[in-house]
């Protein structure tokens, strides 16, 4: 061992040792002092010297002390000769090596057995003043906790260098509010400073009277708050009361149920979010009245069902009234209802994804459409913590693929692009049996369209538009994380008829899937390009100008063209030579005075 460090000490001592060596020095001697500190301690800590030496590079030095310091036994005196050592290295412009400092000042600070020197704080502080900004969040973040530590550890000295300069406890809640109303519209978050407010709060309950005071007066109906202060102050209460008790403030929850009248969609939101959250902190006393509002009253329901998402632990008490509002005209009520019903079932699976599956041949069609998109829903949760519970049963919920229902058919393809993009382990094995009623609704269903009359103007409507549009997201998705699975013959005969659909959105999903389909399977649709040619040709010509095109026209027909132009583009790497029919239609794009510098660009 003697040897060993005596032959590490020399070469760190010389000032011509090669870099590399030297930081090998350093970590042999950072090693015998957690493996033989008893031998390395009668050396005097002549070796720190080197290591810590104020001129050269200044990484495998951090490095090493911090290994040591959470390893060796070393002492206060070296642990104090090393923070002094980093807070030179703090001081030194430039961002390199920060980070590393900040982790080693981190464990230092917790190694002392003594406790941490009273004039530390008066030196350390001062250096850390410059890294709280937002300038760099990294190392915002490090800073605050090396003065979260200091705070700890000694928290006389150190509170008197932050109180006033740094953190202005006193103020940090209004000041959150006022950054907050300062912000431009894009750049606030008002549900983000709701929550900082309720950290500050739940660390510092004695300011917890004050601050819901403070603020439910912005929620009272006689307050003259500005509409963005009322639902900042919404956000809070319903933050606060997730862990406070407002049983003794019960006009908070009232006023917070009155705003479910305001004329503006944001107040009702936060008012719904504000009441479901005031539930949580008091359930005897708060939740009939939501419970209640489901149940009796049609004004309010469709946000009293927002606040019962807030309530996760009480499926029990809402189960019931959730399911009777399935049979709900309002499609947009009944997705609630079933977005709680899916987060619900989440709670406690064994026993709620049963009473679900019970019901998909309920004869009602809302009710069959509740369920599948309760269960839709589920597959939020990408962890697998039911997965053996819903595994048996989700070919059941997907068979509602072939309802006659059309809505019912619609929601459950959407849930099986939502099984297939959070849990695509579950719909693998069954996608021989799933995948013809999925690829049967990308047809066209002429008993689906029907002719208006509006005015003059005679208009077809797709009634079943939303649903092939669902049916083609869902093969999108597939190609992401089924491939193995998919027979790309047949696929491809399902995604070249929609490169001719009346409707543009379902053109450019087509689009996007040859795009991928250039990328994870070139052979297969390489071979099918000819069939593709005729119909990409067709839309890179544009729109047919007459004297009814607006400009509303011209510039959707332009992002189409866009969107098969990507696709050609990609498609030319992979398929040259094999069609020459293809060949030609690109070589005309490429010399298009329109296209031609931005087909260039693409297959660059």
């Amino acid at each position: 061992m003697d040897e060993v460090y005596d032959q590490a000490l020399s070469r760190l001592s010389k000032q011509d040792t090669d870099a590399e060596v030297r930081a090998c020095a350093e970590d042999c001697i950072g090693d015998l002092w957690i493996a033989a500190p008893e031998i390395v301690k009668t050396k005097g800590l002549k070796e720190w010297e080197f290591i810590c030496r104020p001129s050269g590079k200044t990484e495998g030095a951090v490095k090493v002390v911090t290994k040591v310091a959470k390893e060796a036994p070393v002492g206060d005196d070296w642990a104090n000769g090393c923070v002094q050592r980093l807070i030179n290295l703090l001081q030194k412009s430039g961002r390199a090596g920060k980070a590393e400092v900040f982790g080693a000042l981190e464990v230092l600070l917790k190694s002392y057995s003594a406790g941490v020197p009273p004039s530390l704080p008066s030196a350390l502080v001062p250096v850390i003043r410059p890294y709280i900004t937002t300038a760099d969040i990294s190392l915002l973040a490090q800073g605050l906790t090396i003065l979260s530590i200091l705070l700890e550890l000694s928290p006389s000295t150190t509170f008197q260098q932050v109180e006033s300069d740094l953190l202005n406890s006193m103020h940090l809640v209004p000041n959150l509010v006022i950054a907050s109303e300062k912000a431009p519209k894009t750049e606030n978050s008002p549900a983000n400073v709701a929550r900082c407010i309720a950290q500050v709060v739940k660390n510092s309950q004695g300011v917890a009277a004050g601050v819901i005071a403070e603020y439910s007066k912005n929620i009272k109906s006689s307050s003259k708050a500005k509409p963005s202060l009322v639902i900042l102050s919404l956000l809070i209460v319903g933050e606060l009361g997730r862990f406070i008790d407002m049983s003794n403030q019960k006009e908070v929850f009232n006023n917070s149920i009155e705003h479910f009248a305001s004329d503006q969609e944001e107040i009702r939101s936060a008012a719904a979010f504000a009441a479901g959250n005031i539930a949580i902190g008091n359930l005897q006393q708060f939740l009939p009245a939501i419970v209640k509002m489901v149940e009796t009253d049609p004004k309010k329901r469709f946000l009293a069902l927002h606040a019962a998402k807030e309530l996760e632990g009480v499926a029990d008490f809402l189960w019931t009234p959730l399911f009777a509002n399935s049979q709900n005209a309002e499609e947009a009520t009944r997705n609630v209802a079933a977005a709680c019903l899916g987060k619900l079932a989440t709670t406690q699976p064994s026993k709620y994804l049963p009473q679900l599956h019970a019901k998909i041949r309920d004869t009602s069609p809302a009710t069959r459409a509740t369920v599948v998109s309760a269960i839709r829903y589920t597959f939020a949760d990408a962890s697998q913590s039911y997965d053996e519970l819903l595994s048996p049963l989700l070919v059941d919920f997907l068979s509602l693929m072939v309802d006659d229902d059309l809505t019912v058919r619609r929601l459950a393809i959407s849930s099986l692009n939502s099984a297939a993009r959070t849990k695509p382990h579950l719909v693998r094995d069954h996608l021989k049996s799933l995948l013809p009623n999925l690829y049967k609704e990308t047809d066209v269903n002429p008993d689906l369209v029907r002719t208006v009359q509006m005015g003059p103007w005679t208009h077809k409507v797709d009634d079943g538009l939303e649903t092939r549009k669902t049916a083609y997201e869902t093969m999108y998705t597939l190609l992401d994380t089924c491939l193995a699975k998919l027979d790309l013959h047949v696929f491809l005969s399902r995604v070249l008829p929609g490169l001719s659909d009346d409707s543009d959105e379902i053109k450019v999903i087509s689009h996007m899937m040859l795009f991928r389909l250039s990328q994870v399977a070139p052979t297969a649709v390489s071979q099918r390009l000819d069939e593709a040619t005729p119909q990409l040709e067709k839309t890179m010509k544009g729109a047919t100008v007459t004297k009814d095109t607006v400009k509303q026209d011209l510039e959707r027909a332009a992002e189409l063209q866009r969107s098969a132009l990507r696709a050609i583009a990609a498609l030319s790497k992979v398929g040259a030579g094999v069609s020459p029919k293809f060949d030609a239609f690109v070589e005309e794009i490429r010399k298009s005075q329109t296209w031609g510098t931005e087909f260039k660009e693409l297959t660059a």
